[in-house]
């Protein structure tokens, strides 16, 4: 840009020694001249001044990338938490009269010679128990009052009953016992066993006694 500046001076110059030496030159195309080529040169300025002020380049940001990406932590929503007056559910109650009643079911009522009696070797004594059927089944006359473990005491370990017990009724049973004749504590387990084998009592009623001079 520059360059062209000085041409267009240095063509200025000539034309105006050129002109110099004829006098017949006109002063009004002379005054056309300068204003020609004063507008070149404000044309010329107006560029140069126009280059200058280009936009800079545009700045282009750079984009996040899996390098520069900042770290970013997942977050985590607490979970409700029960109070601890929430109240807890409450099972509900079952009545023993509610439970069904099982066919064949005995419940003792009574019975004498307490746990532990001390007896002579070889005395006798009566031992009785009043035993109720609380089931919902009859007891038959086949059914059995059996030894299963334990001291006889002399008695035969197996007695049918004999008669019917209905349910609610008591059943007594009555037995007469000789205490060994070897000094020691001794004990009879006996339970009411159906015409088929089944337990009436599966806990069984027992005699315990001691023999002792």
């Amino acid at each position: 840009m520059k360059t062209r500046i000085i041409f267009l001076i240095f063509a200025a110059l000539l034309m105006l020694a050129g002109c110099g030496k004829s006098s017949e030159v006109d002063v009004s195309a002379t005054q056309t001249f300068q204003a020609a080529l004063e507008s070149a040169l404000a044309a010329t300025l107006q560029a140069e001044s126009t280059a200058q002020q280009k936009p800079s380049p545009e700045v282009i940001e750079p984009s996040l990338t899996a390098e520069t990406a900042p770290e970013v932590f997942p977050t985590f929503t607490p979970l409700p938490t029960v109070p601890a007056s929430a109240p807890t559910q409450e099972l509900p109650t079952v009545n023993p009269t509610d439970l069904p009643i099982p066919c064949y079911r005995a419940e003792m009522i009574s019975e004498t010679i307490p746990d532990g009696t001390i007896f002579r070797p070889g005395e006798i004594f009566t031992k009785i128990w009043v035993i109720r059927n609380t089931g919902v089944c009859e007891w038959t006359e086949k059914f059995t009052w059996t030894l299963v473990e334990g001291e006889d005491f002399g008695v035969p370990t197996e007695l049918t009953l004999n008669r019917t017990v209905l349910p609610g009724e008591d059943l007594e049973v009555k037995l007469e016992m000789q205490t060994p004749l070897l000094e020691g504590g001794y004990k009879g387990t006996y339970q009411i066993l159906t015409n088929e084998g089944g337990s009436v009592t599966p806990l069984g009623f027992w005699v315990y006694i001691v023999s002792q001079n």
